[in-house]
């Protein structure tokens, strides 16, 4: 199982806070393409910590960090990844991403999400290929990837570990063969 908790903080005294809106997503491993793991959102006064609540997940989640968008933290893990309300903690969604995928591979999601225009992005590791997915129902628009329809170019090495990075309509990542991909987002 995973755990996700929630502190609802601020900050230690004497920083000086930069104030920002309270919607500064984290839609990538570590915040932004530039990978900086900042956010200048204002978090409050970090004396008076209080768990705003937790969420228990069905599987472990050791490879993915959880990554958040529309008021949704987003955590892959096994061969699922789930969406659980950031205000509630209630879970919003559950969706398996490629049939059969803890099974070929048998461990699991090793790969970044990245969230972009309303979807997200996701690398599945052993099978060799690449999902977008939708970001409010987790509904599967296209997947690329050994067993599927349109497989990866070439001689795929596994997506796995890395973040993707979507720039205009394309999406970028790399595998374990060295090969970069750009794929229409």
């Amino acid at each position: 199982d995973f755990l996700i908790n929630v502190d609802r903080c601020c900050l230690p005294p004497g920083f000086c806070p930069i104030p920002c809106a309270a919607t500064d997503d984290w839609p990538t491993f570590s915040h932004d393409y530039s990978r900086t793991g900042q956010s200048e959102l204002y978090l409050g006064d970090l004396c008076g910590i209080v768990s705003a609540w937790s969420f228990v997940g069905n599987s472990a989640s050791n490879f993915s960090s959880p990554v958040i968008s529309n008021d949704l933290v987003l955590c892959a893990h096994d061969d699922r990844i789930q969406a659980v309300n950031l205000l509630t903690g209630i879970l919003a969604w559950d969706t398996k991403v490629l049939p059969g995928y803890a099974t070929a591979i048998n461990t699991g999601l090793r790969s970044q999400i990245t969230i972009d225009g309303g979807a997200f992005y996701i690398g599945t590791g052993g099978l060799r290929g690449f999902v977008k997915s939708d970001l409010l129902t987790g509904n599967l628009i296209w997947a690329r990837g050994i067993g599927v329809a349109n497989p990866l170019p070439g001689t795929p090495g596994l997506v796995t570990y890395g973040g993707s990075i979507v720039r205009g309509n394309e999406v970028y990542f790399g595998d374990s063969n060295g090969q970069l991909y750009a794929l229409n987002a």
